[in-house]
């Protein structure tokens, strides 16, 4: 059976449909997040991973798990409850004026599950059918790199049938609930475009773990019948995760599609002009705006690009002469502005972390010399490589203002231990003899919980190794500077040097 994505209008419900104020009152409990701030926001106003705009209120989980919020509004819309670190912590909520829900968290026996008590509670249930769909259905035993590796067809078969019965789930779940025309629509689409996008994470990734290469494969054209199901013109009214990861994955295939005659390296090299080119050609008004977003959700891996902010200042004109929604131009700008930190010459934003003693080492401190940041981790093979490099940087950069600090991206208490007596040189390992139990010089310190910690956000660091550079005046020089065995970084820190920036 096919399902076409219906536009709103068409639907039972709307979002934003004016009614009279009224109180909506969200409660509920999460013990994992007591003592947390947890914040209530429209989905709607989510634009990134953990990207949020307009916050509606603000409050502390209690000891117990306890939260609540009242908010006054006029219109029926979806909300989310997130965390302090910008990750949902409930599912979207819908709720109207006037409306009332309280949303448990269970611990046992499944800590996915969700209990839900007031307004529209019952349709939340269809989740803990899809739940359990994923947990017991034997069309599930395959995992995720087991699909990559299949052939083609075989790929494609498991994920239909996996789509199929999803969907099957759902219809049964609304059938007899009219009124709840929004909330299936909304199941429908989450799992269309979990669908589409895992169809094209097959195209981008096979080659890699069957063949150890980033070559994109080029299927027939029969693979992509699952487009049938897809209205290019049509957006969810509030923001959907799988959505935006579904245009970030067409806007990419479009590009190894269109580009393939300039061959895959030059695609990886021009992947964010080119997809660019791409959403311009292809979309229009809001999925447009949207896709522009799921760019936007990928700066830090563009930020290398000799010619970023060139991009960026781009795009922003493009998006304030033609873009259909002020919700996705506005979550732009606040994405933009968070980049805009790392515009060359700008401030560096502080950074403040413990070191291996627990002191409080600061970037601020380092006023005067030249800072070559390298975010890194002992797990991470390519930091590794590059350290016997780092090594001789600091002899050649010995007796003069220039700082190397190693920020550890460590996670649980194994790579704690394994991160500190890797620096103490208190223990060899055999991927990186080259310290030979030697203290590791330079100034070390610890981002616990690794790219999560919000320590280091500011920085956009979404890889490792990440490297940055900063002048004598605390003002970035690059904020993805070059690696250590590189001939232009030594070029960088010997200009900065001269220039006394």
């Amino acid at each position: 059976m096919r399902y076409q994505l219906i536009p709103l209008f068409a639907l039972g419900l709307c979002i934003a449909c004016q009614e009279t104020p009224a109180p909506i009152y969200l409660s509920g409990s999460i013990t994992d997040a007591a003592g947390d701030k947890v914040i209530l926001y429209r989905s709607a106003h989510r634009t990134g991973y953990k990207q949020w705009i307009r916050a509606l209120d603000t409050t502390t989980v209690d000891p117990d798990g306890a939260f609540s919020f009242t908010y006054i509004t006029d219109a029926a819309d979806y909300y989310q409850v997130v965390g302090s670190r910008g990750f949902p912590l409930l599912r979207d909520v819908y709720l109207a004026p006037g409306d009332s829900l309280e949303v448990t968290k269970l611990e046992e026996p499944d800590p996915r599950r969700f209990v839900y008590a007031g307004a529209n509670a019952g349709a939340y249930a269809c989740y803990d059918l899809l739940d359990s769909l994923m947990r017991n259905d034997t069309i599930y035993r395959f995992g995720y790199f087991e699909i990559a590796r299949m052939a083609a067809d075989s790929a494609r078969a498991v994920i239909s049938d996996r789509t199929a019965k999803k969907l099957a789930i759902v219809d049964a779940c609304f059938a007899a609930r009219p009124d709840w025309d929004l909330l299936a629509q909304r199941c429908r689409d989450e799992i269309i475009y979990r669908s589409a996008r895992e169809r094209y994470d097959y195209l981008y990734y096979h080659k890699y773990y069957t063949q150890d290469t980033f070559v994109y494969l080029l299927p027939d054209a029969g693979f992509y019948d699952f487009l049938d199901d897809i209205d290019l013109t049509y957006a969810p009214p509030a923001y959907l995760f799988e959505y935006q990861h579904f245009l970030d994955a067409f806007l990419r295939d479009r590009v190894f599609m269109d580009y393939r005659d300039d061959g895959d390296s030059t695609i990886y090299a021009n992947m964010l002009p080119y997809q660019v080119a791409t959403a311009q050609k292809y979309l229009s008004g809001v999925p447009r705006d949207l896709a522009f977003l799921a760019i936007a959700d990928n700066f830090a891996q563009h930020l290398r690009r000799d010619d970023f902010f060139v991009q960026l200042d781009a795009i922003d004109q493009f998006l304030a002469a033609n873009h259909t929604s002020a919700t996705a131009y506005e979550g732009f700008r606040a994405m933009k502005a968070e980049f805009e930190k790392l515009r060359p010459g700008n401030p560096a934003p502080e950074l403040a972390l413990p070191d291996a003693n627990g002191d409080t080492v600061r970037l601020s401190d380092q006023q005067g010399k030249v800072v070559y940041l390298d975010f890194w981790g002992t797990w991470c093979f390519p930091c590794l490589q590059e350290m016997p490099h780092s090594l001789t940087l600091q002899e050649k950069y010995a007796g003069q203002p220039v700082e190397f600090i190693y920020v550890g991206l460590q996670s649980g208490e194994d790579q704690l231990t394994e991160w500190r007596e890797f620096i103490r040189g208190e223990r060899s390992f055999v991927y990186a003899p080259f310290l030979e139990q030697r203290v590791y010089p330079g100034t070390h310190l610890l981002a616990e919980g690794q790219f999560g910690n919000p320590a280091i956000q500011p920085y956009k660091i979404g890889a490792a190794p990440t490297y940055v550079l900063i002048g004598g005046d605390g003002r970035i020089i690059s904020a993805n500077a070059p690696r250590p065995g590189s001939e232009e970084i030594v070029e960088l820190i010997d200009a900065a040097l001269v220039s006394g920036d």
